[in-house]
């Protein structure tokens, strides 16, 4: 009898279907701590806790124990089917994307957060979302930060544009930088502000944060050149906001703290290290500018000492945020907004970093491996292996940036202007972006990368289209919908700057025809 059982249980696994026939030794995780059949199967994944492939359910393996004793069971349980994410389409249909109208209109929900009180603050997102947790009515010093560099390339740097906000802004920093911490730790390194009193938020957070004084430095740098520009002179209480973060991260380029998602701690944050060496190269250009050589060797003298340590990141595979979070798409981001010279953005370093992401987040969401089903173009990228915040999902702002790491390794490899690139030039974009040709030119591969950010982006815009110039923080990574904080302020900085560069930007596309 036990047999005729064991007959019948087998031919009922024939049914079942061939996606989810994988060997134990050949799955790939997507299971997490306290995973069932119904939480698995109901991420897209598959079950089955046996290792053989054609024993699928746990109820048939429990009578294959009884009679034979149990196996060995150091494989997933739950994984992801068969034959998915090996390969990606980055080829753009060529559809109309983010229309002028769209453009317009998700800028002036941008604007909207900027200066918002009319004390130079810049609120995270005005909106909730069913997902957050807690208002992002604040000002984060990153956000604000990314946020007025972008304002500056969003108005072509244009002073008679930018120069009352930017001045609110500058105003913000420099009044911020000389108030005592009510949370115990130096102000500059401090996150998260409240608008209405400018004063540090003193509820529990992760903190110390030290990507603050890089990239507010950074940005105000950008100012000053700006203003040197126009006016002959920088401003004072702009020159002394500069050099404040400048000469805290002479001394405290090392400090251990948060990092950018407010998750772990480091000393050693790829993101930081790369906005540290950028602010500090350009303070010491402008250090130099204004007769002020000594502090323009001790900038050089420290990004000298932070560049090995930011090289280091790569480890032969892709490069690593942080050791104890390898996998994070801020690498992307630092490349894409951060990058002094560091990496060769048609670099090996870069095309394998962003070959793992991708199959990192194409594994992981499934709306990207429907999307590849329904054969639109593109990826969405995500926070880092393990996001479970609002239930860990795709992010518009690190998606748009992928992009702009493409459309800045096209002109990169377009500014080659060579017939014949060198195979260790193109092999590590072969599979990728589905390069078949033996011998490649520099306009070639340039255009294949050009595609491959119009491609990014028109992933982006199948998912934001329904939303009225709105854009979140986060695409639920099942259904495709916009989700958690709306109307995000970084979301609509990013999106805006590589549309303005590269997506709708005729001088920049024109090079590739």
């Amino acid at each position: 009898m036990k047999y005729l059982i064991l007959v019948i249980l087998l031919l009922a696994q024939q049914t079942y279907s061939q996606r989810c026939s994988v060997e134990g030794s050949d799955r790939k995780d997507c299971g997490k701590v306290g995973s069932t059949q119904e939480t698995c199967e109901k991420s897209g994944c598959c079950w089955n806790p046996s290792p053989n492939k054609d024993q699928q359910n746990s109820f048939f393996t429990q009578i294959l124990a009884y009679f034979y004793g149990d196996e060995d069971d150091n494989y997933p349980y739950c994984f992801y089917p068969q034959n998915i994410c090996e390969e990606y389409n980055f080829t753009p249909v060529g559809t109309e994307i983010f229309p002028d109208d769209w453009f317009d209109g998700m800028y002036d929900r941008y604007f909207d957060n900027i200066n918002v009180l009319g004390n130079g603050g810049v609120c995270a997102a005005p909106g909730m979302g069913a997902e957050t947790a807690g208002s992002y009515f604040y000002h984060w010093m990153r956000d604000g930060a990314l946020t007025m560099r972008s304002f500056m390339e969003l108005n072509d740097n244009d002073f008679s544009k930018i120069k009352y906000n930017m001045n609110k802004y500058v105003s913000w920093v420099e009044n911020v930088q000389h108030k005592t911490d009510p949370n115990g730790i130096n102000i500059l390194i401090d996150p998260k502000f409240v608008i209405q009193t400018r004063t540090p938020f003193t509820g529990g957070w992760c903190r110390p944060q030290t990507d603050g004084p890089g990239l507010r430095s950074g940005t105000l740098i950008k100012y000053a050149q700006i203003q040197l520009k126009n006016q002959g002179s920088i401003d004072e209480d702009l020159y002394k906001a500069i050099y404040t973060d400048l000469n805290w991260l002479v001394g405290g380029w090392e400090t251990f703290g948060c990092d950018l998602w407010e998750d772990i701690e480091s000393d050693n944050f790829f993101w930081n290290r790369m906005s540290f060496y950028q602010s500090l190269t350009w303070g010491a250009e402008l250090a130099e500018n204004q007769g002020n050589s000594d502090s323009a060797q001790k900038y050089k003298d420290t990004a000298a000492q932070i560049l090995p340590t930011i090289l280091a990141h790569f480890n032969g595979s892709f490069i690593a945020e942080s050791e104890n979070r390898p996998w994070d798409g801020a690498v992307i981001h630092a490349l894409s907004e951060l990058n002094e010279g560091v990496f060769d953005l048609t670099g090996k370093e870069v095309a394998k970093t962003i070959d793992q992401l991708n199959n990192l987040f194409c594994t992981t969401f499934p709306i990207n491996q429907i999307d590849d089903d329904n054969k639109i173009p593109g990826i969405l990228y995500g926070r880092y292996k393990g996001d479970v915040y609002a239930g860990g999902n795709p992010w518009q702002l690190l998606t748009a940036v992928l992009a702009e790491t493409f459309y800045k390794a096209a002109q990169d490899t377009l500014d080659k202007k060579v017939d014949k690139l060198e195979e260790s030039e193109v092999k590590h974009w072969r599979k990728m972006l589905k390069i078949e040709e033996q011998f490649v030119s520099s306009n070639q591969l340039a255009k294949k990368l050009q595609n491959a950010g119009t491609a990014v982006m028109e992933r982006l815009w199948h998912h934001t289209n329904a939303d009225d110039y709105m854009i979140s923080e986060q695409i639920d990574k099942f259904n495709g919908e916009q989700i958690s904080a709306l109307d995000l302020t970084w979301s609509y900085a990013n999106i805006l700057t590589v549309l303005k560069q590269y997506t709708h930007n005729e001088s920049y596309l024109n090079q590739f025809e």
